[in-house]
């Protein structure tokens, strides 16, 4: 394996820390007290993906605000709301990390793992990963911009 001494690893270093920094604002951004359809502290909206933090309760109990009545019904809309600049921002700079992580998040909840546990452990391994990649591919353009193949040494 050829490495290349004199490249800096500039972005590479920096790219991963932004991406991780987007991460958490992201995630402070996301409204945690929203009531919609948050039954008992269960589910955890981070932009508009809906985290179960039990998964494997197939029949949650539905809270009804019908004080003893026959025909009473209860419906929670999943209301949408704007992310936000924070959000939009990493969901379109790190969208490959997002669309590897979703599906193994709702894998591992399958299997009976908290989904906000999984999706905060995993989604900042794999932005950082993406970020770093990036980075290392950018240091390359520019360490091959400034020594062009076949330039003396």
């Amino acid at each position: 394996m050829v490495s290349n001494v004199g490249m800096r690893r500039r972005w590479q270093l920096i790219l991963p820390a932004i991406g991780s920094v987007l991460f958490g604002g992201a995630t402070y951004e996301s409204p945690e007290g929203r009531k919609y359809e948050n039954i008992h502290g269960r589910y955890f909206y981070w932009a508009s993906i809906r985290l179960d933090s039990h998964p494997t309760e197939h029949n949650p109990v539905i809270e009804t605000h019908c004080a003893e009545q026959d025909n009473c019904v209860s419906w929670n809309p999943a209301v949408i709301e704007d992310p936000g600049w924070l959000t939009k921002l990493l969901i379109l700079s790190g969208f490959p990390a997002l669309l590897v992580g979703i599906p193994v998040v709702r894998f591992l909840g399958r299997l009976g793992a908290n989904e906000l546990w999984s999706f905060i452990f995993l989604m900042p391994l794999l932005i950082a990963a993406w970020f770093y990649l990036v980075g290392r591919l950018f240091d390359r353009w520019i360490s091959k911009k400034k020594n062009p193949p076949g330039a003396p040494a």
